[in-house]
Parts: C-alpha cells; structure tokens; sequence
C-alpha cells in the first residue's frame, strides 16, 4: 500500500473555547525487507511510504515509521481526541484487501538513517487498525483518521517516549 502524506491532529478544550492542533510529521521513512539490497537502504528522502507486501507472493515486507514533534499543551486544556491522518494512494496487493495496523515505535530512530536492519521495535499491541479494500478498484485514494488520544496523552505528560509509530501490514511478521 502506497501512504502520501501523514499529520496527527490533535483537537482540546478549554472552559469554553476550542483549540485544533495540526502538526505534519517531523520525520518519515520506511523499511523494505524484501532483498539483501534493500534490507540496507534508507528510504527517508524519498515522497513516499509503504506498508505490506513489496512483492506477492515472495518473502518480505513493508513498514512504515512516523514520528511528531507535539506541541506544549497547558495544563488546563483537555486532549478529547487525536488522530494520525494518512493518505492512501495505492492498490492492495494479494487478494485486495489488508489491515495495516499502527503500533507504537519503543525506540529512536532518524529518517536518514533508519533501514530495515537497524529499525527499531515497536510495542505488540496494536493502538488501532486500517481495514484496506481495493477489491472493486486498482487504486485506493482516501484520507483516513486513526485515533491515538491515549498514545498523544502519554507523550505530552511524559509517561511514554515519543518515538513515534510504525504502519505495518497486519500479515506482517
């Protein structure tokens, strides 16, 4: 699955007021272990990202690494929601139809340096999943809204490091 664009929205109140925070990514790349060569390769310039399956039916996988900077919120505001928007511009390989889950990232990483032989490792549970369907059309073209409230709330009180997330193909691993 090809990803274009991702930004995490973050909406708060205040007493009576409304604040919306957008915030694009402070750094992206992705993993490909699909050959000797490209298990070495760094990805971080490029425009694009990729989740899955890099070829059917042969060994391997796609994974995706996002990371945010957040802003500093005040103490009386309240998180009600946060969202990671992604923007799927590709087909599903195989039979069409995939989740790709998003977990969260349990190390640091740099956008140019990151490969598929120094990611980092993720947490097991998953915080929420993408049910992709391109069965009825080649291309999948749609912005999706991935909810993380509880991730972004322990980044800005500091109970958790903000590493960021991965997007990953849940026939992955």
């Amino acid at each position: 699955v090809l990803l274009m664009m991702a930004a995490i929205v973050i909406f708060m109140t205040a007493k009576a007021e409304a604040t919306l925070y957008h915030q694009n990514s402070t750094g992206d790349s992705y993993v490909d272990e699909t050959s000797d060569t490209t298990k070495i390769t760094n990805y971080g310039t490029l425009g694009e990202l990729y989740v899955g399956d890099a070829v059917p039916d042969k060994p391997g996988y796609q994974r995706t690494y996002i990371k945010f900077a957040l802003p500093t919120i005040p103490s009386y505001e309240t998180i009600d929601s946060a969202k990671l928007y992604v923007y799927f511009n590709g087909g599903v390989t195989g039979d069409n139809k995939d989740y790709i889950n998003l977990n969260q990232t349990s190390g640091d990483w740099s956008e140019s340096l990151i490969t598929s032989t120094n990611q980092p490792g993720y947490e097991t549970s998953v915080l929420n999943s993408v049910f992709i369907d391109s069965s009825s059309v080649h291309e999948y073209k749609v912005w999706t809204g991935v909810g993380l409230k509880n991730l972004v709330i322990a980044w800005i009180n500091g109970s958790s490091a903000n590493y960021g997330v991965v997007l990953q193909s849940d026939s992955d691993g």
